[in-house]
């Protein structure tokens, strides 16, 4: 997509660069590393009355994390796979909203929310038997119709 825009600043997220920009009258931001291509004009421009970069990255980051993270699960996850565990929900663009206190085996119950159902399958799915979802019960069955598809491929072949 090829569009005139006009920048307003940069805010590192997590070791990347974004760009903060106007665009018909409207404030957007994109990953630097996502911009293919730049032409600078000497058409100048000024900010947004009152335009403040800090409130409006802040603002941003919050509405983009609520819409990443829209499909809530509940589950309960083993001890071994509690530290893998982030990696997984944040490579699904997810992330652990709550985290109980162990139980007497050493399992968490954790609320975790993901952009979509599928999002939360393929994260939990790599988990295997480390992590059990409670709920909802649309991703339990999912996972379940995961597994018998893997079992009839498979068999009981080594």
């Amino acid at each position: 997509l090829a569009a005139k825009v006009e920048p307003l600043g940069l805010v590192v997220k997590a070791g990347a660069w974004v760009l903060a920009y106007a665009r018909s009258d409207r404030l957007w931001a994109v990953a630097v590393a996502d911009v293919l291509d730049v032409q600078v004009t000497d058409e100048e421009f000024a900010p947004p009355p009152g335009f403040d970069l800090r409130a409006f990255w802040q603002a941003w980051s919050a509405s983009a994390a609520a819409q990443q993270a829209s499909f809530l699960a509940t589950v309960r996850v083993a001890p071994a796979a509690q530290p893998v565990l982030a990696r997984q929900v944040g490579g699904a663009g997810g992330r652990c909203m709550t985290a109980g206190v162990p139980d007497g085996s050493g399992w968490v119950t954790m609320a975790l929310a993901f952009p979509s159902l599928d999002a939360a399958r393929a994260a939990l799915l790599a988990l295997g038997r480390s992590v059990e979802v409670i709920a909802p019960e649309p991703l339990r069955r999912s996972l379940i119709d995961y597994a018998e598809q893997i079992v009839a491929l498979y068999g009981g072949r080594p």
